[in-house]
């Protein structure tokens, strides 16, 4: 063995805690060989001169320096250091009351508890060098210009590579970190699904969509660098593993279910040739801290809707995730927080509905367009005369107004008065932004008066769809008329006053007409398909009226301005129970 060569293997067993950690080294750490002075070197050897992992050195210049040998043999010596340290743990939890046990929901069971394992290779070589001089080979020919002159750098030591202490802390602060974003990317996925814009978007940020998926392999990814692992072996075994959450999601045993996704993440990274502890670290930190926050929202009720605020939906869904399981829906199908979910009659854009929900609709909707037609040729028979002075009052009237909406946050009534003053043409332009108030689609009567259909992103939309009571009173309102008719998808036609269900509403609506089909999706769910629609004019009663209805009256008669009717359609998934509740009012 060469002068210096020192070979060591520190190792330590399973502890409590569940470590394993393992660490070899073979490493020269001190060059053997001749090491000649200013004087130089004459070294002669008859036959062979075998160097390996050794130098013949000296400080004397060139000429001083010479080697005679019949053969000439240099070598490398390999060094080499690895370590690798696991963290493969089990935890039991059994909790005395339900409300340890569901605070612990995540930990409950014999479940996996393990830390994104860490490995390491360091390979150098401890190369053979011989001082600059003259070098000759008696016995065969050999090439010079391949010899290592270099003596000061030839050693390459690997010094220390593993320190226990520092890596164990390293992966204490990747699974808190997992913790933390994965939770963090379950709660960002229901929130852009629940402010998607097509099914599509919504799609990408489900459980195994493509949004989720690259989201959960980054993180796992960090996780494994944060650790001191590979940034490939996290991202992988957290990618795959949502990739198959939908699968997962049918496990309702939280501990089959990470024991599951613990296999996933380390099969996945054996096939890539990965570290299977990182993968499987990073695999069930994404289920354990993911799966159950968004999942609560498909359990939807009506407590969740009558929410106005961030911080109070998060307060709800966190109630929701708290829940015993033997209490929650057990209806086979997924909801959407809004529109439905993909299942039996509820999809993600809403109510799928059938032929005869279909026809009943669209004759309740032609009989409310024939009245506006009719409507509409009444206003045009009136043509009274007003001052110019009073032409302007009424405008600067009607402005106010929609500035006092716009003050005491009342978007609808805002919106719909801003749509009356901005609908009118100039140097034959009209000057109606549809874009700016959502409207996504305009219709005319056979009289040419144009109805105008709010979309999802529109103020109007959004105000009604997340009036709760308002939904909850229309749907059992439709309950009480419909019921014992036996058809699958009732639908029912009325006209409606809006002044009990909040200033806005009463002063944007006063009183419309509700198109409401519903249908129900599961015994603790009923779904509705609810279109909303009103002609936004005013009769001559209305001119004997101060303020707002009488300015808006003389302008829409002066022609300064054009009337308009409206429609929107949403759907909602409300609590039975509350429903039933409203019926039991009546």
């Amino acid at each position: 063995m060469p002068k210096g060569f020192s070979f060591y293997i520190q190792e330590w067993g399973s502890s409590a805690d569940g470590y394993f950690s393992k660490a070899e080294a073979m490493s020269v750490t001190e060059q053997a060989g001749i090491y000649a002075g200013d004087g130089g070197f004459a070294v002669n050897v008859g036959d062979t001169m075998h160097l390996k992992g050794a130098v013949i050195g000296s400080t004397a210049s060139a000429e001083k320096n010479s080697l005679t040998t019949g053969h000439l043999v240099m070598e490398d010596i390999q060094n080499s250091a690895s370590y690798k340290l696991d963290n493969k743990g089990i935890a039991y939890n059994k909790y005395a009351g339900k409300e340890e046990r569901d605070a612990n929901y995540n930990k409950t069971g014999l479940t996996p508890d393990v830390l994104p394992g860490v490995q390491k290779d360091v390979h150098t070589a401890t190369k053979s060098a011989i001082a600059p001089g003259t070098i000759t080979t008696t016995k065969e020919n050999t090439d010079l210009t391949k010899i290592n002159r270099d003596t000061a750098n030839s050693l390459n030591q690997l010094g220390k590579i593993f320190d226990k202490k520092k890596l164990e802390e390293r992966q204490l602060l990747a699974k808190e970190f997992g913790e933390i974003t994965f939770k963090a990317i379950g709660d960002y996925a229901a929130y852009r699904q629940r402010h998607a814009k097509s099914y599509e978007e919504w799609k990408a940020w489900q459980d195994g969509g493509a949004n989720k998926v690259m989201l959960h392999a980054l993180v796992g990814g960090v996780m494994s660098k944060i650790g001191g692992g590979s940034f490939k072996a996290g991202s992988f075994g957290a990618g795959v593993n949502e990739l198959v959450q939908k699968e997962l999601r049918s496990i309702k045993d939280p501990a089959v279910r990470q024991w599951t996704a613990f296999l996933i993440g380390g099969a996945t990274n054996v096939l890539i040739g990965e570290t299977r502890s990182i993968g499987s670290a990073a695999a069930l930190s994404g289920t354990k801290w993911n799966y159950l926050t968004h999942e609560e929202f498909f359990a939807l009720n009506a407590e969740y809707y009558a929410c106005k605020t961030e911080e109070e939906r998060d307060a709800v869904l966190e109630k929701c995730r708290l829940l015993d399981e033997e209490e929650r829906p057990s209806a086979p199908i997924e909801l959407h927080p809004i529109y439905g979910g993909e299942g039996i009659e509820a999809t993600v854009s809403g109510l799928n509905l059938d032929d005869h929900a279909k026809k009943m609709r669209k004759e309740a909707y032609e009989s409310m367009v024939s009245r506006y037609d009719e409507e509409f040729k009444e206003q045009k028979k009136r043509n009274p005369l007003y001052s110019a002075d009073k032409k302007a009052h009424a405008i600067e009237l009607l402005e106010e107004r929609a500035e006092s909406a716009k003050k005491y946050d009342m978007p609808l009534a805002r919106d719909l008065l801003n749509v009356f003053l901005d609908h009118y043409e100039k140097d034959g332009v009209m000057q109606l932004d549809y874009k700016k108030y959502g409207i996504t689609n305009v219709e005319y009567t056979e009289n040419g008066y144009p109805i105008f259909e709010f979309g999802k992103e529109s103020n109007v939309n959004r105000v009604l769809r997340e009036n709760v009571p308002l939904s909850i009173f229309l749907v059992s309102q439709t309950i009480r008329n419909v019921e014992n008719k036996g058809v699958k998808m009732p639908t029912f036609m009325t006209s409606n006053s809006f002044y009990s269900y909040g200033r806005d509403l009463a002063l944007g609506l006063g009183s419309a007409t509700s198109i409401v089909t519903i249908y129900k999706i599961s015994p603790d769910l009923i779904a509705a398909k609810i279109t909303i629609t009103d002609n936004w004019n005013h009769s001559p009663i209305d001119a004997h009226l101060r303020d707002l209805f009488g300015a808006a009256y003389l302008v829409q008669q002066s022609g300064l301005r054009k009337t308009y009717a409206f429609k929107t359609t949403y759907d909602v998934i409300l609590s039975l129970k509350e429903v039933e509740e409203k019926l039991n009012e009546y």
